[in-house]
């Protein structure tokens, strides 16, 4: 390194930063700069499996795919429907058909969320009012692989204004595996993967996918019933002890269900169950069924052992 003092660099050397008064080597600027990159990438990285968001604000015009605001995972967007036939886009980066994601949207209006493929116009999953504080989109896959997938905000009916909402989404892997029946308690739960499919074959069927929580972590569960089914479910969260800590069930027969238990009060086992409260069981009751923990992939813990 060459304190610089109105000379000229010597070979190989330069200033990595205009108007910096040192030299270094070129190779060294570049790793510098890769260093810099990568400390940032991992912070946001970190930010979001740590369960950190940042808060942004929708910008308008976004009336359609061409205009779409980009969202990213770890960001919390706040938006307005206004006027009443205001359309609100936003982008997401695609993966591939295994992986999707949950979306949440916040409001105390009457407001649809539609998640779109890669042309801005093929409907995937659309819901109203399918969740306590507003409404979701349940382990959508990104149907047309890496390309970019919009979700749409719109006021349902579009005949009302909306004066804030808050929107979120979750990356998880939607490539089912199968429940294994008995599955009707936590303790009997099949092992929790990313997302599960199931059958509810009877009108007094549980199936329960049991996961090991630690203490103050935040759940999110989305189950996204088969609109053919003839099932109205409830989604329910339960201890150890088979203790129900919280449960949904606010769209009906063939809707979908949301479930956001915030601190969980213990480390330990607990499950995620679906139920019939309505409507009937049979072999068309079909649904899926997964979770978030702390904004990120959820995976079973292990350990490290001395002897193998």
């Amino acid at each position: 390194m060459y304190k610089r003092q109105n000379l000229r660099a010597p070979a190989g050397f330069q200033p990595c930063r205009e108007g910096h008064s040192v030299w270094r080597p070129a190779t060294a600027c570049v790793r510098i700069k890769r260093i810099v990159w990568i400390t940032a990438v991992l912070f946001i990285s970190f930010g979001a499996l740590a369960g950190l968001v940042w808060a942004a604000s929708e910008t308008e015009p976004n009336n359609d795919s061409g205009t779409a605001n980009p969202l990213n995972a770890a960001i919390l967007m706040d938006g307005t429907i206004s006027p009443v036939a205001d359309l609100d886009y936003f982008a997401l980066g695609g993966v591939n058909s295994t992986w999707g994601f949950i979306a949440l949207l916040e409001t105390a209006g009457d407001v649809t969320l539609t998640a779109l493929g890669s042309d801005g116009s093929a409907v995937l999953q659309a819901n109203t009012n399918a969740w306590e504080e507003g409404t979701g989109i349940a382990l959508q896959n990104y149907a047309d692989n890496n390309a970019t997938h919009y979700l749409r905000v719109n006021e349902n009916g579009n005949n009302a204004v909306v004066p804030t909402y808050t929107l979120r989404y979750y990356k998880t892997v939607v490539a089912t595996q199968p429940e294994v029946e008995p599955n009707e308690t936590a303790v009997s739960g099949t092992p929790s993967a990313f997302t599960h499919a199931g059958t509810l074959s009877t009108t007094s069927d549980i199936d329960c996918f049991a996961f090991d929580g630690r203490a103050n972590d935040t759940i999110l569960l989305a189950a996204d019933n088969d609109a053919a089914s003839p099932a109205d479910i409830t989604l329910s969260l339960h201890d150890a002890a088979n203790t129900v800590l919280q449960s949904a069930n606010h769209t009906g027969i063939g809707g979908d269900e949301f479930l956001e238990y915030i601190d969980l009060p213990a480390s330990g086992v607990y499950a995620y169950c679906v139920k019939v409260s309505g409507g009937s069981g049979g072999p068309t009751a079909s649904y899926r069924a997964g979770l978030v923990r702390n904004g990120g992939l959820y995976y079973p813990p292990y350990e490290q052992k001395i002897t193998w």
